[in-house]
């Protein structure tokens, strides 16, 4: 009878493991699918994050990326106790450290795990009682990870949970890599039309206005920003005043005058180095264009308009253009995109400049 009810037991446990096991691959297909045919990072973890609220439905879900230029974690999906939070990026904790260095998963059996390790709560939110953490990989880089939370209980998951987490973290890292790489692309190829139809202008036309205002459209719209504006020198030669300033305080950069070494702007001036600042109120150089109130969320990007230049002497610098932006962070292939404008509109002021003195050279010429 012993033999018969320990055969019994062995079953009816094979048997709940091949139905979780089926029920796991379900999952995963369903997820798979849904993936395979999305190209919009938000959309990606929408998918994931939706699935896991469904197959636990009592606890909290974060979706978490790494930004790693500026050292900052995002939230673009975090549920907790049945509501969706909408999280400022913060510097990273204690495990997105680890899972960046690591690239392993994490499980948290109680609070006592939590507090050994040194979590550190995401503002709003309130201390779980058990958590695992699945990181997000490409390559050999880690882009964020996949976090479920309990607050109702202690040892809410097992190394069965785990296996899940981490196989739908590593597809949807393939997907995330893959709507990156199909963005990039996209955007690339709206860059080089952009650059492209520049170049036409510059040719087509010497009228100077007209060229830059296009250079700083494009920037306008391809780099979603809120103010564009080309700095050109005024006939002292010792302050640069806006030419062009397209965007919501487009008046008080018209006013605005800019010395060597003074505030970020007149020292990308004096330095001839491009910037990126995704904090530049908090920069010691920085400050407030009259007119303009400081906010929390300002990025900017500033860079030179250089020409010439030889072995014997550097290039010449003939103006600024800088961008304001609210909320999203600028990364460098957005400065590398502002550059290229940038030299667009340097070559449009030389085109003007040799063409203003061919036109005095013809008239003296005459007399």
């Amino acid at each position: 009878a012993d033999l018969v009810s320990n055969l019994e037991e062995k079953v009816t446990e094979r048997t709940s493991d091949l139905e979780q096991r089926n029920n796991q691959l379900a999952i995963i297909n369903s997820v798979q699918e849904g993936l395979a045919a999305e190209l919009d990072l938000q959309a990606i973890f929408e998918i994931v994050g939706e699935k896991l609220r469904e197959i636990y439905p009592d606890d909290s879900v974060s979706l978490i990326y790494f930004d790693l230029t500026n050292d900052l974690v995002q939230f673009p999906y975090l549920f907790e106790k049945g509501k969706r939070f909408d999280a400022h990026p913060i510097p990273p904790g204690a495990i997105s450290r680890h899972l960046m260095d690591t690239m392993q998963p994490l499980l948290f059996r109680s609070s006592n795990d939590f507090e050994a390790f040194g979590y550190t709560l995401v503002p709003g939110t309130e201390m779980a009682r058990s958590g695992m953490y699945a990181p997000l990989v490409v390559g050999e880089r880690p882009i964020g990870y996949i976090g479920l939370e309990s607050h109702q209980r202690d040892n809410a998951y097992d190394d069965t949970d785990v296996r899940l987490l981490t196989t739908l973290a590593n597809s949807m890292s393939v997907a995330l890599d893959n709507a990156r790489l199909f963005d990039e692309t996209q955007r690339r190829a709206k860059e080089m039309a952009s650059l492209a139809e520049v170049g036409r202008d510059i040719s087509a036309t010497l009228e100077l206005t007209t060229v830059l205002e296009r250079i700083a459209g494009h920037a306008l719209d391809l780099l979603d920003v809120s103010d564009s504006v080309i700095f050109l020198p005024d006939e002292s030669g010792e302050a640069l005043h806006a030419l062009i300033a397209l965007g919501s305080v487009a008046g008080q950069m018209k006013a605005l005058e800019v010395r060597p070494g003074t505030g970020i702007l007149g020292d990308v001036w004096q330095s001839r180095q491009a910037e990126l600042l995704n904090d530049p109120n908090n920069d010691p150089r920085s400050i407030t264009i009259e007119g303009t109130e400081e906010e929390a969320d300002e990025r900017l990007m500033v860079t030179p308009l250089l020409i010439g230049g030889s072995l014997l002497s550097g290039e010449d610098i003939v103006g600024l253009m800088a961008v304001w932006r609210h909320g999203d962070y600028f990364t460098d292939s957005d400065l590398q995109f502002l550059d290229g404008l940038a030299r667009q509109a340097a070559i449009a002021i030389q085109n003007a400049q040799l063409y203003s003195d061919a036109e005095l050279a013809r008239a003296a010429a005459i007399k």
